[in-house]
């Protein structure tokens, strides 16, 4: 979870993949994944459901892992990155 200072670091989720990790600061966490540096909240899980509803994908989590930040900075809006295009067609 991004918050309101981190809106640099959310528009990067719509660039390819093999680009994101590249042009952010980020280190490893639980079984490798990456976490993002500027993350101050995150979480990691096992997927015990997935779903398809379209252009999307939905899962069901059973969490395994995380980390909450003493930040008293709200969390990222829709609205603050509502300008960024989407990362592909729906």
């Amino acid at each position: 979870m991004l918050t309101e200072g981190t809106a640099d670091a959310e528009r990067l989720r719509a660039r390819p993949r093999r680009l994101r990790r590249a042009r952010c600061e980020w280190t490893e966490g639980p079984h490798g994944l990456p976490i993002l540096s500027a993350a101050p909240y995150w979480f990691t899980g096992r997927i015990l459901a997935r779903y398809d509803f379209g252009d999307h994908i939905g899962v069901v989590m059973e969490p395994t892992a995380g980390h909450a930040a003493d930040s008293a900075r709200p969390a990222l809006r829709t609205g603050a990155v509502a300008d960024l295009p989407p990362g592909h067609e729906a």
